[in-house]
């Protein structure tokens, strides 16, 4: 690792050069934890549960062996928090182990993380590969989480694609303090962290096994747990569920777990718990981008009510005077000040009902920007159900602004970030013309733009959107050729039939020709 720096008063990179600030060999960099959490749940799991509808047994494997003659995957307690920009699921186990050494930092445990967001045309009630259970209707899941030692087996599926990834997903292991955490941005797991649902489930995890999990048998053997029930002769499907232990509110795990029924082909149906009410808290409040006359404030709260913030000069309380601004009611808040003094100290002060003051100090720029942001690498992935994803990269933190055929679909006001990712709804086949336009807090513009081409045969009822190719009132849909060009091949044709048949009357045999 190579850590540089650039001149103090230089707006250049480097100013040309590198000011070393770590030697060119391996190095070590240590960063605080700045993230600030709040935590929103904490629940006691029954102990000694760890037998899945009742009378789970343990492999014969001495791996699985513990001091206390088991609590490998018996959870005793569950945290729930988040920051403004994750959400942390923290599992406290009876035993841990790390005998297979596995980079997370745990062996033996498989956890997954069914999260209902609430009512959706999308959710899914089939719990992921090797589970062996479905999610109640009424607990319909919209994203999936699954975790294990392995980090190649820690992925988030969304309901709504089908798509998996482990982007945006940390799974580590503490053998010493017996616990299992998961970090999930919300990016990934969603926002509404408070006012979710979940269900919690732990088995066993077996890097050969259906989606990692370990196979619950009428018997026990050397590498699998008993005290289940054998596949259906019929079908040779396993009904019974591999899940050992759920996290749960109260009793109920068992009664659950034992609903399958393998000669009715029928799965075991889980539901989970609910996040309690909250008091309302401000926290993550930071200062996104500052320039000359403006700045960019962000901070989260835990109760969706509207916020409002006041700005002064440092050390000055607000006054009726002074700046004021409000947001709309949610857990995601961001404002632009504008008008600021440039070079010079402003304090601002967030307020919410039912919780004390957040203040954050920021300085104005003494240089007025006038660079706008390079607009990088845009491109449009057009997904199997017709929507499709936008993405683009700005140099520096900027707002959003995507048009398609000149129609705004989506608009970000402020200048957050320089990431940028965008899913339309369902468009109808055609050609489309794509722009976007991102603005630094400077108020500096730029764009870029291109065309894409959706061919996904999606029914869109209703859609206004129309394909630039059909965008001219009185022309039919393009066939992919044009009547003019099909009059030229025509004609093309006949030229050359003709040409053929004169060659062929001119080279007749004669009276004399030996051949005739």
């Amino acid at each position: 690792m190579k850590v540089v720096t650039s001149w103090r008063d230089s707006l250049s990179y480097g100013d040309g050069m590198d000011a070393e600030m770590a030697p060119p060999a391996p190095a070590e960099m240590v960063l605080p934890d700045l993230e600030q959490w709040v935590t929103l749940l904490e629940l006691d799991d029954a102990v000694g549960d760890e037998t899945g509808d009742g009378d789970y047994i343990y492999p014969l494997a001495t791996d699985f062996n513990t001091p206390n003659g088991g609590g490998l995957w018996d959870a005793t307690h569950l945290t729930v928090r988040q920051s403004a920009w994750n959400a942390q699921f923290i599992l406290t186990m009876s035993e841990m182990t790390d005998i297979w050494g596995l980079a997370n930092g745990f062996s033996h445990q498989i956890v997954q993380i069914y999260v209902d967001q609430g009512e959706t045309s999308y959710g899914r009630t089939s719990m992921l590969t090797g589970a062996n259970a479905e999610v109640h209707p009424d607990w319909a899941w919209e994203v999936a989480i699954s975790g294990t030692g392995e980090p190649g087996a820690v992925q988030a599926v969304q309901a709504e694609t089908g798509s998996a990834s482990a982007r945006g997903i940390d799974v580590t292991g503490d053998v010493d303090a017996k616990t299992i955490t998961f970090t999930v941005s919300k990016d990934v797991i969603g926002s509404d962290i408070p006012n979710y649902r979940y269900i919690i489930v732990i088995g066993s995890q077996d890097g050969f096994g259906t989606g990692k999990w370990r196979d619950v048998m009428e018997e026990p053997a050397t590498w699998t747990l008993g005290g289940g029930a054998n596949p259906a002769e019929d079908d040779g499907i396993e009904y019974d569920p591999n899940i050992i232990d759920v996290i749960l509110e109260g009793d109920g795990q068992a009664s659950m777990l034992s609903g399958y029924d393998v000669a009715g082909h029928t799965y075991a149906q889980l539901t989970g718990f609910e996040m309690p009410e909250v008091p309302q808290q401000i926290f993550g409040a930071s200062v996104d981008t500052v320039t000359s006359s403006s700045a960019v404030i962000t901070w989260s709260t835990t109760v969706a009510e509207a916020t409002s913030i006041h700005v002064a000069p440092a050390g000055q309380t607000p006054t009726s005077s002074d700046a004021s601004l409000s947001t709309s009611p949610g857990t995601d808040h961001a404002v632009t000040l504008t008008d600021l003094s440039f070079n010079t100290s402003y304090w601002a002060h967030i307020s919410a009902n039912g919780t004390d003051d957040v203040i954050v100090w920021f300085n104005t720029s003494s240089v007025i920007d006038e660079t706008p942001p390079d607009v990088l690498n845009l491109a449009a992935d057009v997904l199997e159900d017709g929507r499709v994803t936008i993405a683009w990269y700005t140099s520096e933190s900027a707002t959003e602004s995507v048009l398609i055929n000149g129609d705004s679909v989506h608009e970000d006001a402020f200048a957050t970030k320089k990431n940028h990712v965008f899913t339309t709804e369902v468009l109808q086949d055609g050609v489309y013309t794509l722009e976007v336009v991102s603005a630094d807090a400077s108020g500096n513009v730029n764009s870029s733009s291109l065309s894409f081409t959706v061919n996904a045969g999606a029914d869109v009822e209703g859609d206004d959107s129309t394909p630039v190719d059909e965008a001219d009132d009185g022309v039919e849909p393009s066939s992919g050729v044009s009547n003019t060009t099909l009059q030229l091949v025509a004609l093309v044709v006949v030229v050359l039939v003709l040409l053929a048949f004169l060659r062929v009357r001119g080279h007749e045999p004669g009276d004399e020709d030996p051949w005739q």
